[in-house]
């Protein structure tokens, strides 16, 4: 029996498997296979879904059966247990370097009823212990192994013969021993979240297709998660869920294998060699042959980034999933458009970070081409981390996102010029937000733009969304945007400064400012108020347990999330003193000055439900008067009230934002604005009307 098995290549393997040969990966977890009728096996090296390598080995005796695997010696190696039928006598092959090294027996248990279930160190004594299920009773027991000695036992709560022990792991990363059921008869699953041999909680999780058996559970992409590899009989297919706790990250198809004769019967892992360390840099980069790899490295602070090429022959859709972070580190999908091997704007295609060690996903719709994958460390940090990357073949992107305007009363003196510039400035949020996202139940948002003759001539535009409810989420509908028609001529004759202009009105009709606080909807005689806030009006500030929290500590040089000082009074967006000219302060700048975009506004959206792409934030940094230790000390949101600001800091107030002087119908494009007269109309138009909804979910607030 022991003397049977025997290692070889994975080139003997073509007609017989149906291995196949990719780039060489330092992997460290196999599939095994077992023929039934043989007694053939075959053990595939995987690096994630994809089979790299390959190996032989014969259990003539078809009497001896696979029954678990598990690294009973310790060596780091998984080693095999067999059980015989019809003797119940059992056998662990210990293996080393993919070779069989010895084998022992254990204790014979020659009722059949009985079967192994799974193997794990349940009593926490350093050494494997076995499962037991009987499946006429559903009676589960442990049996306390110290090698080939049973020790002790404890028995579990009988569960329903309908159900199958299918996979026994960590699930939760307590260092506990879980148990992954199975319904027989309705593919339910469930962890049993254990604490040795108590039950702690079940946790359910997405059933497959109905022809699908489930094969078992392990960690193959080496993320800390448990994974899901499945096996369909009938067409020979199998496919890996790439899993983070309960939830699916990514299905991947695993090569086919066709004849219900074989079965995957475990996994087998050994320890690590050492993987040559990922490029650098754009120019560096390790090059793969497929846009799905599957690649587990660290960053550091003398090795702050990893970059990964590869290239896509047809359009579709790509994901990536950074996971197992020991510490922060981002995931961003980029572009190289100008060849010239650095990372310019406009060329990152997608980013959406998390903090801590929270993992992140990001996905883009790519044209045929070659791309970038980066993983760099936050703040310098040191992190370990898996990256799963997969790609589908799409002519068209299922999910994209789009914001258009449609042009109603008054808005009839708009030129072509002005019509391209706010054509641009939907554009411009269309490409931010990568997908459809939670806060709406659309894809295509339409905003309603019209004319009206504000009787404040200051007010250049305002905006805002429509929006309903579930009773339990706020979500957009649509948008409206107002511009003032006495300012026409001057919109017409300078469209850039339009453009700009309705980029920030449009982040309003997102929500950005607009649905900082929950909404009331009245049905009835009752109302309810629907939404989340995220302010604070007495300190007039925006929360700290937020995403935008995080990028203004990042603006701070703090690195940790810190309230953002916003427009006292109304409300409705940054604080006008503290960040001057970037995009959401309420004062218009003048002609010809930029209003950059920051990752702080981005993530505002990103904390609304918007999935956006950080990569498309336009470099900002904060005033020079600006520092972390004089934030909102004693001064003014309103900069052109200059009686509010200390003396330390009036002249340097005068000096940045300008002295108002000119006549205020003298036109645009003739005289410097004045910061602090012209405005968002926002502020003016939310305060006077307040934020109500009448009637049931079918109507819409309208700001």
């Amino acid at each position: 029996m022991l003397e049977s098995y025997s290692s070889v290549s994975a080139s003997s393997l073509a007609s017989s498997s149906s291995i196949s040969q990719q780039t060489p990966f330092n992997y460290s977890v196999d599939l095994l296979w077992r023929e039934t009728g043989s007694g053939t096996g075959v053990r595939w090296g995987m690096s994630g879904a994809n089979v790299i390598s390959g190996g032989l080995f014969t259990m003539p005796d078809l009497g001896w059966k696979v029954a678990a695997t598990g690294d009973v010696n310790r060596d780091g190696e998984t080693d095999i247990l067999w059980r015989h039928s019809p003797s119940g006598a059992m056998a662990w092959w210990i293996l080393q370097n993919q070779s069989l090294s010895s084998a022992f027996a254990l204790p014979t248990l020659s009722d059949l009823n009985w079967t192994i279930a799974g193997t794990g160190d349940v009593n926490g004594d350093q050494k494997l212990d076995i499962l037991w299920r009987n499946t006429v009773t559903g009676n589960n027991v442990w049996w306390y192994m110290q090698d080939s000695q049973i020790i002790g036992s404890v028995a579990l709560q009988t569960v329903d013969p309908g159900w199958k022990i299918v996979s026994t792991g960590d699930f939760n990363r307590d260092g506990f021993v879980d148990l992954l059921w199975q319904h027989q008869a309705t593919s339910t699953l469930q962890w049993w979240v254990m604490k040795g041999s108590q039950i702690i909680q079940g946790v359910s999780l997405p059933t497959s297709l109905p022809t699908a058996t489930l094969a078992g559970a392990y960690d193959l992409n080496q993320d800390g998660h448990l994974d899901l590899v499945w096996r369909d009989y009938n067409t020979g297919s199998n496919s890996l869920w790439i899993m983070q706790g309960s939830t699916v990250l990514e299905k991947y198809d695993i090569r086919s294998v066709v004849g219900s004769s074989w079965d995957i019967v475990g996994f087998l892992s050994r320890p690590k060699s050492e993987e040559v360390d990922a490029g650098n840099s754009l120019l560096s980069a390790t090059i793969e042959s497929t846009a799905q790899f599957f690649r587990a490295q660290r960053v550091s602070v003398g090795d702050l980034n990893d970059v990964y090429q590869f290239s896509v022959a047809q359009s579709g859709i790509f994901t990536a999933h950074l996971t197992g972070l020991s510490g922060d580190a981002d995931v961003k999908l980029i572009q190289n458009s100008n060849g010239n091997d650095q990372i310019d704007s406009g060329e990152i295609l997608a980013w959406q970070w998390e903090r801590g060690t929270t993992g992140e996903s990001l996905r883009r719709f790519l044209n045929p081409g070659n791309y970038y994958l980066q993983v760099n460390s936050y703040n310098n940090q040191s992190a370990s981390y898996a990256v799963s990357t997969n790609f589908r073949a799409a002519a068209v992107d299922d999910q994209k996102f789009s914001l258009s305007v449609t042009y109603g009363e008054g808005t009839s003196g708009l030129n072509a010029a002005a019509r391209q510039a706010i054509a641009e400035a939907a554009s411009y949020w269309s490409n931010i937000i990568t997908s459809r996202s939670a806060i709406t139940q659309y894809q295509n948002l339409n905003i309603q733009l019209v004319g009206l003759e504000l009787s404040d001539y200051n007010l250049l535009a305002y905006a805002g969304p429509n929006v309903t409810t579930d009773w339990a989420n706020l979500f957009i509908v649509s948008g409206n945007a107002t511009v003032n028609t006495r300012r026409l001529a001057e919109f017409n004759s300078n469209p850039s400064y339009l453009r700009s202009l309705m980029i920030h009105e449009f982040a309003h009709a997102l929500g950005l400012g607009t649905l900082w606080v929950p909404v009331e909807f009245q049905q009835g005689n009752s109302s309810t108020l629907v939404g989340r806030t995220y302010i604070n009006k007495t300190t007039a500030t925006y929360n700290a347990n937020t995403y935008a929290a995080w990028a203004y500590g990042e603006l701070l040089g703090t690195y940790s999330p810190t309230a953002i000082p916003i427009e006292a009074g109304v409300f409705q967006h940054w604080d006008e003193y503290q960040f001057d000219t970037e995009l959401m302060t309420p004062y218009a700048e003048s002609i010809g000055i930029a209003t950059p975009t920051s990752q702080m506004t981005l993530a505002a959206l990103r904390d609304l439900g918007w999935n956006v792409n950080y990569g498309a934030a336009q470099p900002y940094t904060l005033p020079s008067y600006v520092t972390a230790n004089t934030l909102r000390a004693g001064i003014s949101s309103d900069p052109s009230n200059s009686s509010a600001l200390s003396s330390e800091t009036t002249a340097i107030a005068a000096a940045s934002l300008g002295e108002f002087a000119a006549p205020t119908d003298t036109p645009l494009s003739s005289r410097t604005v004045a910061k602090g007269r012209l405005v968002c109309g926002c502020a003016k138009h939310l305060r006077a009307n307040g934020l109500y909804t009448i009637g049931s979910t079918n109507l819409s607030h309208l700001v």
